[in-house]
């Protein structure tokens, strides 16, 4: 169904209202100041994707979103909008819209201006239903075959996530990337093959044995950064490129205290420790494409193997700068921050020192070479101080995990000195 102007009008004026409360949108701290609907595709059945354009206080450029929906005749509880007559519905949440837009992407082709892209022949689909534990995309699953993964913030280009997997091709510690949704140069969706029975290391970490696998998950770890480096190339880091990791950290560390007054009274201490930390790493280690946002969470435990999942990175940053080469440490170092996130959720955080252990040996035996001691330390320090700012403005309720940490460092930096 086509929207009008009328209709647009209204949805875009009830989406101030109802963005704030969704998961996925990066932006809480900050009040909307308006959201233009800048293009709506009709793709059938009521389903459209609506591009908006939310504009945020205090912010020149507004930030895009897609908005997948589903207009229907009759209201309910969990409309966004009345549209006189009709209204509109999160599509993620209706089976039968689901459905019909992976019948779209299996069959190919161009539909409104999206365009559908089967990379292999999709098959007959189980229900569809939408995952509850999301973070800054939504996941719809087809029974046990498949996943369908919208990016809710857009960027112009090709998602990283298309990128990596159509670069690496089959790979045994990747899901299979079955098929892609395009709409003017940014990348909407992909589907991908569904482990069916996978558990996340989110959810493993608090069961018993979960250190034990954690060897396993260190070599697939290595299996995959050496899968990246044979796809897109790599460098030995020098001690510029060693300069200028440190460099980024320091202004991370800057914008940060800037916005999170918490972190202020420690920025000395930890400027210094990334100081030190970067002159007494080694240079030589590799330089090339890595996951970028590694963490539990990205990761699925099957009965044989562990799969990494969410290539896209970091969803808040442009893709160029998502795709630019940096050290697998930093992949190293967000699964040992995580270890840190999932250790919080439990009374006895002793396991978490035998966890690094494991994981670490792992990487080692897998990578051929133990990580690089004081590049590890500021790379765990770097995402702890990103995870501070991440929490502050989508999960204050978290804050005090990175924070801990982040005050760890700092105690033990101001001992060392």
């Amino acid at each position: 169904m086509t929207l009008s102007a009328w209709d647009r009008t209204r949805l875009a004026t009830a989406l101030p209202d109802w963005l704030p409360a969704r998961r996925w949108f990066s932006a809480k701290d900050r009040p909307i100041a308006g959201v233009e609907l800048t293009e709506v595709a009709d793709l059938g059945r009521g389903l459209v994707i609506a591009i908006a354009d939310v504009r945020l206080a205090g912010e020149p450029e507004p930030r895009r979103y897609q908005l997948p929906l589903v207009v229907r005749s009759r209201p309910g509880p969990d409309a966004i909008a009345d549209l006189g007559g009709a209204w509109a519905f999160d599509a993620t949440d209706s089976p039968e819209s689901m459905r019909h837009l992976l019948g779209l992407v299996a069959a190919g082709g161009e539909r409104d201006g999206v365009r559908f892209t089967a990379e292999t022949a999709i098959g007959r689909a189980g229900p569809a239903s939408r995952l509850t534990a999301e973070q800054s995309n939504t996941s719809v699953v087809f029974g046990d075959r498949y996943i369908l993964k919208f990016f809710r913030r857009l960027f112009p280009g090709v998602n990283p996530e298309v990128e990596v997997q159509r670069a690496l091709g089959p790979l045994p510690t990747l899901a299979p990337l079955a098929g892609v949704v395009e709409h003017r140069g940014a990348t909407l969706a992909v589907v991908q093959g569904f482990a069916a029975g996978a558990v996340s290391g989110w959810d493993l970490a608090v069961t018993p044995g979960f250190a034990g696998r954690l060897r396993a998950l260190g070599e697939a770890v290595a299996t995959t950064h050496a899968a990246l480096a044979d796809a897109f190339g790599s460098t030995p880091l020098s001690r510029t490129d060693l300069a200028a990791l440190v460099a980024g950290m320091h202004d991370r560390l800057a914008r940060t205290a800037a916005e999170v007054p918490a972190l202020a009274p420690h920025a000395d201490r930890l400027a210094r420790l990334l100081t030190e930390a970067g002159r007494a790493a080694v240079p030589g280690s590799p330089r090339q494409r890595v996951h970028g946002d590694l963490h539990l969470g990205q990761v699925l435990a099957t009965d044989r193997r562990w799969l990494l999942i969410d290539f896209e990175g970091e969803p808040g940053t442009p893709i160029p700068q998502r795709a630019a080469w940096d050290s697998p440490v930093r992949d190293v170092a967000g699964v040992l921050r995580s270890l840190d996130y999932a250790a919080s959720r439990t009374p006895d955080r002793s396991w978490v020192r035998a966890a690094e252990r494991e994981f670490l040996a792992g990487y080692a035996n897998r990578a051929g070479r133990v990580p690089d001691s004081a590049l590890l330390l500021a790379c765990q320090l770097d995402k702890a101080i990103y995870e501070l700012g991440y929490e502050t403005r989508n999960r204050p309720d978290w804050v005090g995990v990175p924070l801990r940490a982040i005050e760890g460092f700092a105690s033990a930096s101001g001992k060392a000195g």
